[in-house]
């Protein structure tokens, strides 16, 4: 592994995350997009479907987004996840049914 690469990565492992410690995971979903040159000529649904329109589209709807490029900067990743809270009130939008755990209720109600 290239040394830059090796150094980026190890920065990366650094970062304090507290979503990871509360949740047990970091990021549910990672988007590669490609770095175009300037010159470049773009069809009509990349330019309609560009990274910032995705992205905001994700925001809006309550994601949580990181972005970094590659080492080589030739792509964007873009890290994604949904906090807990959203995923309830979505749960509870669409009044969405879980299983229950037997134990897990004995013990909330003794």
């Amino acid at each position: 592994m290239k040394e830059r690469t090796r150094k980026a990565l190890e920065k990366r492992r650094l970062i304090d995350d507290k979503f990871r410690e509360i949740n047990g995971y970091s990021w549910d979903y990672v988007f590669v997009f490609k770095v175009y040159d300037e010159d470049e000529v773009l069809s009509s649904q990349q330019q309609k479907f560009n990274i910032k329109r995705i992205l905001t589209q994700l925001g809006l709807g309550g994601f949580e987004i990181r972005m970094f490029y590659s080492v080589e900067r030739n792509k964007v990743f873009c890290k994604v996840r949904v906090p807990i809270e959203r995923l309830y009130v979505e749960a509870d939008r669409i009044d969405m049914k879980l299983p229950c755990n037997p134990d897990g209720l004995k013990k909330l109600i003794t």
